[in-house]
């Protein structure tokens, strides 16, 4: 029999109730916007890989990402890797 895993969900409200997530593949403008958007009182996660976006994606902890859509590998909004309908 296979179980499905779950994970709890924390009720959380104002800025704490997501982390954006940054991903460019440029470091220095994922530390500028981390720096922008940490400014703005919102916790954040940055990285210039963009597969460490898309599992947090399929494990439903992504609400909201700013994106480099040109990114290599990649192209515009399609991610080309498995799983994503390419």
């Amino acid at each position: 029999m296979n179980a499905a895993i779950t994970r709890p969900r924390e009720t959380r409200t104002g800025r704490d109730c997501f982390t954006p997530f940054i991903l460019d593949d440029d470091p220095e403008m994922v530390e500028m916007l981390q720096k922008m958007v940490e400014g703005m009182g919102y916790p954040v996660f940055g990285t210039t890989h963009a597969e460490e976006v898309l599992e947090h994606v399929r494990l439903g902890d992504c609400r909201v990402a700013i994106c480099d859509l040109r990114m290599p590998g990649y192209l515009g909004d399609r991610p080309q890797l498995p799983g994503f309908g390419n």
